[in-house]
């Protein structure tokens, strides 16, 4: 299977990281190396990653909850955005504290 497809730009006063395709366990490190680089080479007070897949896996979950954790240490605001069916999962995982407010009304 192949790497989800990963786009970054910046706009305005945050930068977007959209992921696309399925995150799996064996893109987690790559994934997550991606989001990673991402926050160290941030210089703007927001991320926003924008997972495009409905299928919210458990590596994904650990990727961007790796890239949180990395965000706040550099004093940097980091949400996710989900298709509107993943929110339950962030929400019964105990993460929607990552959810942005963009998720409850993003159309995926």
């Amino acid at each position: 299977m192949p790497l989800p497809d990963v786009l970054a730009y910046r706009e305005d006063a945050r930068v977007t990281v959209e992921v696309g395709g399925i995150v799996d366990l064996m893109d987690c490190d790559a994934v997550s190396r991606t989001l990673l680089t991402h926050v160290e080479m941030c210089d703007v007070p927001e991320i926003v990653v924008r997972l495009h897949d409905p299928i919210v896996t458990t590596a994904a979950l650990r990727a961007v909850t790796a890239a949180y954790a990395a965000a706040r240490g550099r004093g940097v605001a980091l949400s996710v955005v989900v298709p509107p069916v993943a929110v339950r999962i962030f929400e019964a995982a105990g993460l929607d504290h990552l959810l942005g407010p963009d998720a409850y009304n993003s159309g995926g």
